[in-house]
């Protein structure tokens, strides 16, 4: 865990709050907790790094907040200590797929060194206010996919789903180059009980491998463990080349095609010592004296169950070959959470859960981007809130109504929901006559109207 590194930075932060006048009250409690509990600070900690869209936003808790155009200050944050760090690759469709992804991450492997690298505006936009690392990759995606709209779920090989995973790779190009160790995650994985980095270490001991991928066919590259070497860093390069060659293919389907040219699969120490010694087939034509990378691959955790497809049915993530569940062999977002559900590994309270964004009536298209948390066929017969969420909720209805006529909304329900605060404030008076809670013959009621019509007074102008 980083909680000496977070300790750290928050000092310095609160430090520099307090000369500038501007502490926040959460900052202040959870300093205190974390100077006088240091057993509950740390197991708090753990919980509010792997739901951080349930606290409110504090520096003492989420120190890298406001650091999503500096890549060098955010990865100073989240891993300066171990020049470790997973990347988990987001888009805005699938938040709550991502929400249980970095649950099952940080609460039950412990693992707080990732980031998450948002590619365009709108993606940005929803982690930001889900109070995660959050980095700003919109200039790496505009390189991969320009002129490709993003307001629909991507479906594979199709240009959205391309450019969304091409785009990337360069990225890990880069953090590579600063000599950072990387781990890849895809969205719709969801982790047992394991200390993954242990595990992908004691794999590279054991068998001198460069990168480390899922076995499939031969890799699957949804998750995935890279050492910065001149050989890695090699591959990766070539690997971003060959898109120019393989302009149809998605990322693995490319890498298959690199086998024996820029790198090799070896599951020894002593296949893989040989490997690094062969000169790599470079496609760009330039440094020669390149090596080849060393390719090492585990088996799935589906194994057991005759192939690389999830089963159907629930496993036990205690078992010693999961180290998590990748629901691959098939797309789509309702789809994917109704296998993690069916496998045990969908921990969300909610499906859809959408953390307070920011809406306007004016904002058409971020009202889009709540409509389209609601997947295709859903059967949702009630949009829901409270309190401020009455801001949200009539917008969104219209929305769902004029464009989504696929699904089955009649109804709204709004608790005690603020609409507007002149009609609500002027209600609030007449509400406690009502309910005896003032009477008129009493002297706190005289003092009510006083404050009342001043109050007015003021709304009025």
């Amino acid at each position: 865990m980083l909680v000496k590194a977070y300790q750290s930075n928050n000092r310095t932060w609160l430090k520099l709050s307090k000369s500038a006048g501007d502490i926040r009250t959460t900052d202040i409690f959870f300093e205190s907790m974390m100077r006088n509990n240091r057993s509950g600070w740390e197991e708090l900690l753990n919980v509010a790094l792997s739901s951080p869209w349930l606290f409110p936003k504090s520096r003492t808790l989420f120190p890298y907040l406001g650091l999503h155009n500096n890549l060098d200050a955010l990865l100073h944050i989240m891993a300066y200590r171990t020049k470790k760090i997973l990347i988990l690759g987001f888009n805005w469709h699938w938040q709550a797929m991502a929400q249980n992804n970095i649950f099952t991450l940080v609460r039950f492997t412990r693992t707080t060194n990732y980031i998450i690298a948002a590619g365009d505006e709108l993606t940005l936009f929803v982690c930001i206010e889900l109070n995660l690392p959050c980095y700003n990759a919109t200039s790496y995606m505009m390189k991969s996919g320009k002129n490709v709209s993003n307001m629909h779920e991507a479906y594979f090989n199709d240009p959205y789903y391309l450019a969304m995973v091409w785009y990337l790779l360069p990225l890990y190009l880069d953090i590579i180059r600063k000599g950072f160790t990387i781990m890849k995650s895809d969205i719709d994985i969801s982790y047992a009980g394991k200390n993954i980095w242990k595990k992908y270490e004691l794999m590279a001991e054991n068998t001198k491998a460069d990168i480390i991928f899922m076995r499939e066919h031969p890799a699957n590259t949804g998750h995935f463990y890279a050492i910065p070497n001149d050989r890695v860093i090699a591959f990766f390069e070539e690997w971003i080349s060959s898109q120019d060659s393989f302009k149809n293919l998605n990322d693995q389907q490319a890498l298959a095609h690199l086998n024996g040219k820029i790198y090799m699969i070896c599951n020894s120490a002593d296949s893989c010592n040989h490997v690094k010694t062969l000169p790599m087939n470079r496609l760009r034509g330039n440094n020669t004296s390149s090596k080849i990378a060393a390719v090492s691959t585990y088996p799935s955790s589906f194994t057991r169950f005759s192939g690389i497809c999830p089963p159907d049915k629930a496993i036990n993530p205690c078992d010693e070959d999961v180290l998590y569940v990748h629901t691959i062999c098939m797309s789509g977002f309702l789809t994917k959470m109704n296998k993690l559900k069916q496998l045990g590994f969908c921990l969300q309270a909610s499906d859809f859960y959408v953390q307070n964004l920011p809406l306007l009536p004016e904002a058409e298209s971020a009202i889009h981007m709540h409509a389209g948390y609601l997947p295709v066929g859903s059967k949702t017969d009630l949009e829901a809130s409270e309190s401020f969420g009455g801001q949200y909720i009539p917008y969104i209805a219209k929305v769902i109504l004029e464009k989504r006529s696929s699904f089955k909304l009649r109804g709204l329900l709004i608790g005690d929901g603020w609409i507007g605060p002149i009609s609500l404030y002027n209600s609030y008076l007449l509400c406690a006559i009502a309910n005896n809670l003032v009477k008129n013959d009493f002297e706190l009621y005289t003092n009510i109207i006083r404050l009342v019509a001043l109050c007015q007074d003021t709304l009025s102008k």
